[in-house]
């Protein structure tokens, strides 16, 4: 929930996602984390990134 909390912090609704060598490897947005914790039918204290 790093992300989420990053997100809130900073007032944005996406994320650059960002791989061992630096170079931009997609977006995490609002609604993917929205999604992920909805689908899994569980609170933001019960999902943990991988």
């Amino acid at each position: 929930m790093d992300a989420a909390r990053k997100t809130v912090e900073l007032d944005v609704g996406a994320l650059p996602v960002r791989g061992p060598d630096e170079r931009l490897k997609g977006m995490l947005t609002d609604r993917d984390i929205v999604v992920r914790v909805v689908g899994r039918g569980a609170g933001s204290g019960r999902v943990h990134r991988r």
